[in-house]
């Protein structure tokens, strides 16, 4: 084994070991010990070869998947994150950026409906007694049954059913208070960019759809304690257990903890501010 430092062999060992532990950490120790303070670019892990045998220089530009390559973090060009810079989120599949469409901007997120879907940090699900929105930008490619939009845990649910209707699912401690709330009006269809928001507004006991901007569908007399739950996990795209996956594109997500429209309103025309 031998160390490297900016292509130069600073430490060599004899080394016969037959490492099988489990925990891979970036930028700590397994147990969340000695935190590294700064910055990493071009993690890479290379198995079955090893890339350098002697000194070398150093790379100029970020590393590739070449053969063997069982982890590349290049830390460039962030693309699938929170703006509101309160979670993290995990990509899971080949979810992806795509240019293909997008609503703003030069691309939105492509799930293709087969097991592609984002972990959500569970710190942005909306819970307890108060108000709150999830909106978003959703292009159908196929109706099936159930593109999931949104999951927190099993407590909120949200997706387009077969017939292209948007329904909706809130629990408390006991069970749903709403259950599957469908939206009204003409039925989504496919390869279409409408912009769709769930809003909890907790001062008038009221959960209403909104489909561009026009309310369209309502349960009333809401007033339980919508519960916080970490298992199914909190996901984007797909049920929290990566069931009933979104199949087309998702645009500007966003979770408000109010009730950011209680009457009809023009749908955004412009990418979400971070407030």
């Amino acid at each position: 084994s031998t160390v490297y430092i900016n292509g130069a062999s600073v430490w060599s060992a004899s080394d016969s070991n037959d490492y099988t532990w489990s925990h891979l950490v970036v930028g700590g120790y397994y147990s969340a010990s000695y935190l590294l303070d700064g910055y990493i670019s071009s993690f890479r892990i290379v198995k079955g070869t090893a890339v350098y045998t002697s000194a070398f220089t150093p790379p100029t530009s970020a590393p590739t998947a070449i053969s063997g390559t069982e982890l590349l973090l290049n830390f460039t060009n962030g693309a699938i994150f929170d703006n509101a810079m309160r979670g993290n989120v995990e990509v899971v599949g080949n979810a992806q950026l795509s240019t293909a469409q997008q609503k703003f901007g030069t691309t939105s997120l492509l799930l293709d409906g087969s097991g592609d879907y984002l972990f959500v940090t569970d710190n942005a699900a909306p819970r307890g007694y108060a108000s709150w929105t999830i909106e978003c930008w959703i292009y159908v490619a196929a109706h099936k049954n159930y593109n999931f939009i949104y999951a927190a845990g099993s407590s909120i649910q949200l997706g387009v059913g077969s017939d292209g209707r948007l329904g909706a699912w809130i629990a408390d401690a006991s069970g749903f208070i709403v259950n599957n709330l469908a939206s009204t009006g003409d039925a989504l269809s496919t390869t279409t960019w409408y912009h769709v928001a769930l809003v909890r507004d907790y001062s008038a006991s009221t959960v209403t759809w909104f489909i561009d901007g026009t309310a369209s569908g309502q349960a009333t007399s809401v007033t339980g304690n919508v519960a916080f739950t970490t298992s199914p996990a909190h996901c984007l795209g797909a049920y929290g257990d990566g069931t009933l996956p979104f199949d087309g594109y998702i645009d500007e997500f966003r979770i408000t903890q109010k009730a950011r429209y209680t009457s009809n309103f023009t749908a955004p025309t412009e990418e979400f501010a971070n407030k």
